[in-house]
């Protein structure tokens, strides 16, 4: 990226990194940018394999914050360089030292076994690689059976995961039903 060749390695990698501080996610009222990128990319890799990938519209740096804010973003993540979720949401920080990704507005999580999340905010845990959220959730799973609670934590694919509270789901119909059949009495 030519842009990164002008600024110099040292504020790239502070790019790359998102570092975010304590003032939270960017409202239009906050400070103007430092640097603007437009069409941002970056990935994490961990002894060579590769864990994400984010790209985004574009990445907000705020100097005197040390935080990043990336909006319209995609970020695909990967278990043994296989694809194991694609994300989109409106924005996301990623935190420097842990590499945590906090996603808010519209989230909405597409596992490749068809299994789908949708929340306002959720975060990607990096060390303990599980997603988690303490907002409402709503989970299609691919053959059509909807639950939906407060709170989520759930691994890469979504296909292991726990709602914390006020759980409800909805099965999908299943072509025929075998009734329990009655014991025949001994006479």
């Amino acid at each position: 990226m030519k842009v990164f060749a002008r600024i110099g390695p040292a504020v790239a990698l502070c790019v790359a990194c998102v570092a975010c501080g304590q003032g939270g996610f960017l409202s239009p009222a906050r400070a103007i940018p430092d640097m603007r990128i437009k069409n941002f990319q970056s990935t994490n890799y961990q002894n060579g394999k590769l864990l994400w990938e984010l790209a985004a519209e574009e990445s907000l740096y705020f100097f005197s914050e040390n935080r990043s804010v990336a909006r319209g973003i995609v970020v695909s993540y990967y278990q043994n360089n296989k694809l194991t979720a694609t994300v989109r949401a409106d924005e996301a920080r990623i935190v420097a030292n842990s590499r945590n990704i906090v996603l808010s507005g519209n989230v909405d999580a597409l596992m490749p076994s068809g299994n789908r999340l949708v929340t306002s905010s959720i975060t990607w845990n990096n060390h303990d690689k599980v997603l988690d959220t303490d907002d409402p959730v709503r989970i299609v799973m691919s053959n059509g059976d909807v639950i939906e609670g407060i709170g989520l934590k759930a691994n890469y694919d979504l296909e292991t995961f726990e709602l914390k509270r006020r759980v409800t789901a909805k099965a999908t119909e299943t072509d025929a039903i075998i009734p329990n059949k009655p014991h025949a009495k001994k006479r």
